[in-house]
């Protein structure tokens, strides 16, 4: 699901700016690295958030705690080298079979964009409540420009 959160808000970003999806037809292999990078940001920075919480709450334990708020640092190689695989793997195949992004209502694009905000939202809520306060400028830094570049260039394109 965050996977294809990530990947759906990195398509967002080119709907806003009216660009294409990166093709073999535009042989933009750049932004095909850049969006899987950005997919890859999006899921991590939702881990940084999440699993905090998650084991402050007692959801899951670590049989070898790290020293990220007690997850350990492979755990977020592990969501890194996942993403890259998968959400590489999805691109590169759009690459070689391109279609391009639905023209539908704006605010169906905008939809993981709002659910990212509410999750930023009751996940920074969450760590006041926990008292995780190092963990709030994390998903600020991380989290919060994601939603507020995707927010004005949403804006930015739906001007009245």
């Amino acid at each position: 699901v965050f996977i294809y959160a990530g990947y759906s808000i990195s398509n967002s970003f080119l709907f806003w700016q009216g660009k294409e999806k990166p093709s073999y037809r535009n042989k933009d292999l750049k932004r095909l690295v850049n969006l899987i990078a950005l997919d890859t940001w999006i899921v991590l920075a939702v881990d940084l958030l999440m699993d905090p919480l998650m084991v402050e709450s007692g959801n899951w334990r670590w049989d070898n705690p790290g020293i990220y708020f007690g997850v350990p640092l492979g755990n977020f190689a592990g969501w890194i080298i996942v993403v890259v695989c998968l959400s590489g793997a999805f691109r590169i195949f759009e690459y070689k079979f391109p279609r391009e992004i639905k023209r539908s209502n704006p605010f169906v694009i905008l939809l993981p964009v709002l659910c990212l905000s509410v999750l930023f939202i009751l996940g920074t809520g969450m760590a006041m409540y926990k008292k995780l306060y190092l963990l709030i400028p994390v998903a600020s830094l991380t989290i919060f420009p994601i939603i507020l570049v995707n927010l004005c260039l949403f804006f930015r394109k739906n001007r009245p």
